[in-house]
């Protein structure tokens, strides 16, 4: 299974507080556990509201390609668009 991970917090303050790393370190642990083949990791440091976001752009670009099989994220609100 070919797999992307996707981080993201709303705010600079929120990316000291609440750790990308915890985020990618929990991600990447679980598409391990589970076999799969990690193709890239996408991230951003925007918030829920703003509609261009570079690194969902990117992801959404291999899902759009078909290639990859699934998304990671820690909450699906990090998804929002």
């Amino acid at each position: 299974m070919r797999c992307a991970i996707y981080i993201r917090v709303s705010t600079k303050l929120q990316e000291d507080r609440f750790s990308l790393g915890a985020q990618s370190s929990e991600l990447n642990t679980y598409a391990v556990k589970q076999g799969w083949n990690i193709i890239g990791q996408y991230k951003d440091v925007e918030s829920g509201g703003k509609l261009n976001k570079q690194g969902l752009n990117q992801l959404l670009d291999l899902v759009e390609d078909g290639a990859i099989d699934v998304v990671l994220v820690i909450d699906q609100d990090r998804l929002s668009v």
